[in-house]
């Protein structure tokens, strides 16, 4: 029951969730912070509409790196964090070189990892944090060496 719930609602809510962290991070970065940035505000449901749409986008560009680190992640039990991030950043950088190519292509490229790199880290808080199919088997507490029963007693 616990590999049918994270199939099919854990790990697509998580991905899901992770585009749009990824993709609000893109259009807070492209907005910028400065001045424009009672644009953001002043406009909030246009922006995250905008997001959402850029969301899309990233997902379908991260959607490969981010299949074969989870199927790993999942199969194998990994739960790094390190491992999600890796795979973040190949999809911002898959996701950089389908874009046009930009006046300033090593901040655009910059832009993406970032995005990438969010993305990744709020998937692994979901839902990487507990990967792997199968539950882990509880932990048997071993006898000390060295310990003698009864020993010190008395």
């Amino acid at each position: 029951m616990r590999a049918v719930l994270r199939l099919f609602f854990v790990i697509p809510i998580a991905f899901v969730l992770a585009c749009l962290a990824a993709g609000l991070v893109f259009v807070v970065a492209v907005i910028g912070v400065g001045p424009d940035a009672a644009y953001l505000v002043d406009r909030l449901p246009e922006t995250l509409l905008l997001a959402a749409g850029v969301s899309a986008v990233a997902g379908g560009f991260g959607a490969v790196p981010a299949l074969v680190a989870v199927v790993i992640a999942e199969i194998f039990g990994w739960r790094s964090l390190i491992l999600y991030l890796l795979a973040g950043l190949l999809a911002g950088l898959t996701a950089a070189a389908a874009a046009t190519p930009a006046p300033d292509a090593e901040v655009g490229t910059q832009i993406f990892l970032a995005a990438g790199a969010v993305g990744a880290f709020v998937y692994w808080a979901l839902a990487g944090r507990n990967a792997g199919l199968l539950p882990r088997p509880a932990a048997r507490l071993q006898p000390v060496k060295g310990h003698i029963e009864g020993a010190g007693e008395g």
